[in-house]
């Protein structure tokens, strides 16, 4: 459960959120009053802190610190006075950061006892939901099996049989020497955002972590086109990029479907895009735009082996020049980005194709070659990670 989700429950009603309104999608794991931390000084990520004021201010400052070094979701504050900048009980505590951790006001009529211990429950049903979601979702994604009653699955985790679905599978590659646990935070970030930009059209995003992976099916009106899917997706995708900034990553979206019947159809769509686009970083990648290359892999392996063999033979013993047509058609025809990708200049990038058709025998630009040509190297790509695979 994210912040902003938390903050929708009736639990929550009279809380104001006074600072750091841009990080409300940090998931939610516990709640701890500060003066806990005195006697067992342990911070988790997602932690929200009960401020109870007991604390001096050199001793919240420490607190603060940590809770910023382990991702902590927000600090709840329960006070009678009028909450001014850095004032919490009195006291002038301003070590906090508007833009970063929230600090959540809630009036001191609510008892702050009561309302930790209606917390804990909110949390740990919700992690008992989520974690019932995550094994129905990996079934059907994996094996295809429906492990729930569809009425079960309506009222407990929040699907909706007069919507349309679709899948996205968003991974992150870890950095050199980094602990996995980075990589977790980062995939919980975006699958926050994803859930708050659902949970505003009163909606609930279906979704499960797989190590380096966040697999989402999100949901969209049913009379809906593709096109303004894309785009919200797109528009979606910019504030995870935030998040995972400094990052290789790869974002694929299989097709829309109408019903639970099809997530799987979906999940695989979107596996046989990425199988696609492999080679495409840091950008999302739409089944629906990849289509008549999928169509393509469908045909038979010794049917595709024939294809290339008939259009692609003369260019084999030249592996530099196979390896630019992949990359150049990959990038769409791009000679600026198929240079920047393979790491040499644009004139070289332009010698080569011209070495291409001397080698064929005919100019590889003219429509029907460049169309023979894709294909062949779609064909090509696809033979080729399935032996690595091997």
């Amino acid at each position: 459960m994210t912040l902003f989700e938390l903050l929708q429950t009736p639990l929550m009603k009279n809380a104001v959120v006074e600072h750091g309104n841009a990080n409300l999608d940090s998931d939610v794991t516990w709640c701890s009053p500060d003066i806990a931390l005195r006697f067992d000084n342990w911070i988790i990520p997602g932690l929200l802190l009960v401020y109870t004021g007991e604390l001096e201010e050199q001793e919240f400052k420490n607190v603060y610190k940590a809770l910023q070094e382990c991702n902590a979701s927000g600090i709840l504050v329960f006070d009678d006075k009028p909450f001014e900048d850095g004032c919490l009980y009195g006291k002038q505590l301003k070590c906090y950061d508007n833009q970063r951790i929230p600090v959540i006001h809630m009036p001191v009529y609510t008892n702050m006892l009561s309302f930790t211990k209606q917390l804990s429950v909110v949390l740990a049903t919700n992690f008992e939901n989520e974690r019932y979601v995550e094994n129905w979702l990996r079934e059907i994604c994996y094996s295809g099996n429906e492990v729930c009653d569809r009425n079960i699955v309506g009222e407990r985790f929040g699907y909706y049989s007069q919507n349309k679905y679709i899948c996205m599978i968003l991974r992150l590659e870890k950095k050199r020497d980094e602990h996995s646990i980075g990589v977790e935070m980062n995939l919980k970030q975006a699958e926050g955002i994803v859930s708050n930009y659902v949970t505003q059209k009163n909606e609930n995003v279906l979704s499960f972590l797989d190590g380096e992976t966040v697999i989402s099916f999100v949901p969209f009106p049913n009379n809906i086109r593709r096109s303004v899917v894309h785009e919200e997706l797109k528009n979606v995708f910019e504030e995870i990029k935030k998040v995972i900034s400094g990052r290789i990553w790869s974002a694929v979206v299989g097709s829309l479907v109408k019903n639970l019947d099809d997530f799987r159809k979906s999940y695989l769509d979107a596996i046989q895009t990425e199988n696609v686009v492999y080679e495409l970083k840091n950008q999302i990648q739409f089944y629906d735009d990849w289509y008549a290359h999928i169509f393509i892999l469908k045909r038979s392996e010794e049917e595709l082996e024939q294809l290339v063999d008939q259009v692609l033979d003369p260019l084999f013993e030249h592996q530099d020049l196979l390896q630019l047509l992949a990359v150049y058609y990959t990038y769409g025809e791009d000679l600026k980005a198929t240079a920047e990708r393979l790491f040499i200049h644009v004139n070289t990038v332009k010698y080569r194709l011209k070495k291409v058709d001397e080698i064929l025998g005919y100019n590889s630009r003219e429509s029907n070659a460049r169309f023979r040509l894709q294909l062949a190297i779609i064909a090509y790509q696809h033979l080729q990670q399935n032996e690595c695979k091997v």
